[in-house]
């Protein structure tokens, strides 16, 4: 008898089939979904081992005509991203369950592993120590092999977007129906869409491509070291623990001279500077998105003496700050200060590196005065619960 989840995963596989079985009939025609189907077929017939299917599978390709065999590769390459799609859902749910039915074993958590240097008689001081010792450090790279398109990997990400939102069992009929529309909206574009350049993208073009990733990675990456905080806490609950940046990013795209004549000084130094944009521009949406969380009112929760005096300190040290947080509210100093972090953030992008020209005032200088700001607010925060 087949697992749950594996029904699970076939029913996926299968819907997302035919939905893009009518989305190749409504874009190609009734003559391109029976090729594709005839295809298949006989691909199944020679995984069987049936005589005679590989020759007539061959011999079905060889009389096709240009137009039907880029219909025919469109197809199976949607239909290879849904299968891939589907999986790794699958991955997901299967991870997820043998968490909720505590069957995850302790080298697959970071608590388990760090539970097991515990048990192994490891103290707190040499767990330190390893934790400082240790570097990760992921690069990044503009892989020949890799030719799919960003376009086409926001089409994938809003399939899974809006197949995570088909999971919800308190949907009603309409959600459903209107869900499912757009999934073979989704189709429907990603058919439409080229799935390779007809050109080879630029040094730039490929470093933009990359940052594609950084959104995730914005996320993922805290949370992995919340996770690795609370487990240390819990198993050594008498030791305070200083976290390194175990995990690191870089980037060979813009900066590698390894045979690409088109990487020049001119395109590192442009590299560099989109980098730090990037940068920049995360922590901001990160302070603004903050401040809507960090309301809390100085007359109901408290607030450092050191806070209060670097949030007056730095109204008299900038006097251009006054418009940007003169809506807000002075008895709310954590959202007053979140906005000056902001502010000067949004003026550090303003600086041109390498330039002459005299930075913007209240421009963060290096990451340690950004970092400083922030460790400010966190020792308020810890000191008043």
């Amino acid at each position: 008898m087949m697992p749950p989840n594996q029904r699970e995963l076939r029913s996926e596989i299968r819907w997302l089939g035919e939905t893009l079985g009518e989305v190749i009939i409504e874009q190609a025609g009734p003559p391109a979904f029976e090729l594709v189907e005839e295809i298949r077929a006989l691909a199944r017939d020679r995984r069987k081992g049936e005589a005679q299917a590989e020759d007539r599978l061959i011999q079905t390709i060889r009389d096709l005509d240009a137009e039907q065999i880029e219909s025919l590769i469109c197809a199976l390459s949607v239909f290879f991203d849904l299968a891939n799609l589907s999986e790794d859902r699958q991955r997901v749910r299967v991870v997820r369950e043998r968490e909720r039915q505590g069957k995850r074993t302790e080298s697959e958590s970071l608590g388990g592993v760090i539970r097991a240097l515990r048990d192994r008689g490891v103290d707190a001081e040499t767990v330190q120590t390893l934790l400082r010792d240790t570097g990760i450090e992921f690069v990044f790279t503009a892989h020949p092999t890799e030719a799919k398109r960003r376009s086409v990997r926001e089409k994938v990400r809003d399939l899974r977007r809006h197949l995570y939102a088909l999971d919800d069992t308190e949907l009603l009929t309409r959600e459903r129906d209107q869900l499912e529309r757009w999934v073979k909206a989704d189709l429907t574009g990603l058919w439409q869409t080229d799935f390779v350049r007809f050109r080879r993208p630029s040094v730039v073009e490929e470093l933009d491509r990359s940052l594609f990733f950084a959104g995730n990675l914005w996320t993922v990456v805290p949370r992995l070291f919340r996770e690795l905080g609370e487990a240390l806490q819990r198993t050594y609950p008498d030791q305070a623990f200083d976290l390194p940046p175990v995990i690191r990013f870089g980037t060979w795209i813009g900066g590698d001279r390894d045979g690409n004549p088109y990487v020049t000084a001119e395109v590192t130094g442009h590299a560099l500077r989109r980098l730090r944009e990037e940068a920049l521009g995360r922590h901001i949406e990160r302070a603004r998105d903050a401040r809507g969380s960090l309301s809390m009112s100085g007359r109901k929760a408290g607030v450092s003496a050191e806070l209060l005096e670097a949030i007056d300190d730095a109204n008299r040290r900038f006097p251009a700050l006054e418009s940007a947080v003169a809506h807000l509210s002075d008895a709310e100093p954590y959202r007053r200060w979140l906005r000056i972090i902001q502010w000067r953030l949004e003026r550090a992008l303003e600086v041109v590196p390498g330039s002459e020209e005299e930075s913007p005032s209240g421009a963060y200088g290096d990451p340690a005065e950004f970092l400083d700001d922030l460790d400010r607010m966190k020792r308020s925060l810890e000191e008043n619960g």
